[in-house]
């Protein structure tokens, strides 16, 4: 699927755009709408989840929840027969399964959860694209982890060289040791 020929920076409405406005301070590189008074909206550093009106349980006023790629576990989209929701999904919010046909004011209502976007099943393919950018994102983001990980272990393993060399570790504290960093035990 190409994002080329796809509209991924829809209007999103007065009130969305106010809330916008008075919450996000960086670029917006993607913004869509979804049902009953939401939209998704995606910068560089985070991904938001923007609310209001009385389908959404904020009949005055709005609510505009940030995610930043360093908390996003996982972000899915669940398509059922008549009904399609985004789900953004954190450590804080993850044992929590939402249910699109939840009764309103029910912390499972995904119409109502401030993480989670309903959408119209024509707009399926925008917010699959979507979903594809920040999946990338946090995948950049937990390779980026893996790569300091194995810089630190890399660096351990010199300092423990080092004090081999030294005298103050013998071989075999120096070869258990190295065991424990490599996960060998």
């Amino acid at each position: 699927m190409s994002n080329k020929n796809l509209d991924l920076k829809e209007d999103i409405g007065s009130r969305g755009n106010k809330l916008a406005e008075q919450y996000i301070k960086e670029p917006v590189i993607y913004s869509l709408r979804g049902d009953f008074g939401q939209a998704l909206l995606v910068t560089n550093v985070s991904v938001y989840v923007l609310k209001w009106g009385f389908q959404t349980g904020l009949t005055f006023g709005g609510r505009c929840t940030p995610y930043s790629y360093a908390n996003i576990t996982a972000v899915q989209v669940e398509k059922k027969l008549t009904s399609r929701f985004i789900e953004i999904i954190t450590p804080g919010n993850q044992d929590k399964r939402l249910n699109y046909w939840a009764s309103r004011g029910h912390t499972n209502n995904a119409i109502e959860a401030p993480n989670a976007v309903t959408f119209p099943s024509k707009s399926s393919d925008k917010f699959q694209a979507i979903v594809n950018f920040i999946q990338d994102k946090i995948t950049h983001k937990q390779h980026v982890g893996d790569n300091r990980q194995t810089i630190d272990i890399a660096d351990q393993l010199e300092k423990l060289a080092l004090l081999k060399q030294k005298g103050i570790l013998t071989q075999d504290e120096f070869d258990s040791q190295k065991k424990k960093l490599l996960n060998k035990d």
